[in-house]
């Protein structure tokens, strides 16, 4: 935490030192700590090295209940519209909860 109060320190510097004396080396030097700050904001679960990525769930999720589909006789789910795909997906679920 100490770092990040540190870049906020050393970036309201650097814009001020830029409002007073433009540079490109401060200018560089802004870039980089406006870098760091996003660097800090982006979530973890988004994290593209992360098993925990969301997306990357979602993802596999979404192919796994294409293959339940397919098992089902549902030709290519995967390019069916978002409707279709979830018409198909309710009436499975809701004959599978009748047996």
């Amino acid at each position: 935490m100490l770092n990040y109060y540190q870049q906020v320190k050393d970036q309201l510097l650097c814009e001020l030192k830029q409002i007073f004396e433009p540079s490109e080396g401060n200018e560089k030097r802004l870039k980089g700590i406006n870098d760091y700050m996003v660097g800090l904001m982006s979530p973890k679960n988004m994290d593209g090295n992360s098993p925990h990525n969301v997306l990357i769930r979602q993802k596999a999720d979404f192919e796994r209940v294409c293959v339940v589909l397919m098992e089902r006789g549902i030709n290519e789910p995967d390019k069916l519209s978002v409707l279709r795909f979830h018409t198909a997906l309710v009436y499975y679920e809701t004959k599978q909860s009748k047996v």
